[in-house]
């Protein structure tokens, strides 16, 4: 109803106009870590490289190469400010870490040394202190599931959030909840001409995520009811208040809409239909997987959840106040990738399927 939607909407709805466009393509991008005096870290996916942005003369140059030796990756994925100019880059394919301070790469720490992620993990940040934070899964499922072994947080029903110190020293801080729905593991489709098996999540599926700061802050997100909490340095926990939102039925309708832009055949057809996913929940979450961000500007950035690949982007703005100062929208065009003091990060793809980096400038406005 008319109310509803009015109290969805923060006090301040800010803008975005376009701040910088680096012109060379840049395949997949997976990641943005701003440096100072105008440079840019970024984390290529198709040919699975690092980048140098110079953002005055426009260069783009790679850092390292391909491989196992000193300076050498194979699949750059994550990027997390470690203070300063530093660095930490996950290198996706073999759980090996990379600290890089400006654009030098450094010999790895004794606190990374000791940093052995297993695979029921995912990583959410690192601070100046070499703490590293992660969400561990802990739930249960069908022991007929596929990739049962793999505790990660979207295949569990619950979650810890563990901070690893640099002497070893894990502590549980909190316990999360996760919403596993369960997974299909016997949809067959036929794409682009060729018979595919596919084991399905639930596109609407969401748990708790947290992530880490720099100066060792935490912000939790919570989906149900939507909040956030933030754990100042020094340890102090700050509840926030549930976020007022209009929440959305998962009716049929909106089924239908998520199983449409989940994938596409060559020619445009969807692949899937609502009854080929696990179960859905009752309500559209606040935010899906993989949704919640660390600036390096301090805030906590939540992409919200889209039901249509039309709709615009609208990302929530959280400070340590726990408190929501800002909701804005991005054009559909634009796919977030980060946020740091000079504006959110986008890419954009063009005419030749390629990704170029777009910085948003973050433009203040009140309702």
């Amino acid at each position: 109803d008319a109310q509803s939607n009015l109290s969805s909407r923060p006090s301040s709805q800010w803008t975005t106009a376009v701040d910088l466009t680096v012109p060379a393509p840049l395949g997949r991008i997976n990641a943005v870590r701003e440096l100072s005096g105008g440079r840019l870290i970024v984390l290529e996916g198709i040919d699975r490289a690092i980048f140098l942005v110079d953002e005055v003369s426009g260069d783009v140059r790679q850092l390292g190469r391909m491989g196992d030796g000193p300076g050498e990756y194979r699949y750059p994925a994550l990027a997390f400010a470690a203070g300063d100019d530093s660095t930490l880059v996950l290198d996706g394919q073999n759980r090996k870490w990379y600290m890089l301070h400006g654009d030098a790469f450094l010999g790895t720490s004794d606190a990374m040394r000791k940093l052995q992620l297993s695979m029921r993990t995912v990583l959410a940040g690192i601070d100046r202190y070499g703490n590293a934070l992660e969400l561990e899964g802990i739930g249960s499922w069908s022991q007929t599931e596929p990739l049962r072994m793999i505790w990660q947080p979207w295949f569990a029903d619950s979650l810890r959030l563990l901070r690893h110190r640099p002497n070893g020293q894990v502590d549980t801080l909190t316990r999360l909840r996760g919403q596993y729905l369960g997974m299909n593991s016997r949809v067959q489709k036929r794409v682009n001409g060729e018979a595919i098996s596919y084991s399905l999540l639930n596109p609407l599926q969401s748990y708790d995520q947290a992530v880490m700061f720099s100066n060792g802050a935490i912000a939790v997100a919570y989906f149900s009811p939507y909040r956030v909490d933030w754990r100042s340095p020094d340890g102090v926990w700050t509840r926030g208040r549930p976020v007022p939102i209009a929440a959305a039925t998962v009716t049929l309708e909106v089924r239908r809409d998520v199983a449409r832009g989940y994938q596409r055949d060559n020619d445009g057809r969807s692949v899937f239909e609502p009854e080929d996913f696990p179960p859905w929940p009752k309500v559209v979450p606040p935010f899906v997987r993989e949704s919640v961000m660390s600036g390096s500007d301090g805030r906590m950035y939540v992409k919200r959840t889209r039901l249509r690949d039309d709709e615009p982007q609208v990302i929530d703005i959280f400070d340590a106040s726990t408190e929501r100062i800002a909701s804005v929208a991005h054009p559909t065009a634009y796919r977030f990738i980060g946020a740091g003091i000079r504006g959110i990060y986008v890419a954009t793809r063009n005419e030749d399927d390629e990704e170029q980096l777009v910085r948003l400038r973050l433009v203040r406005g009140s309702r």
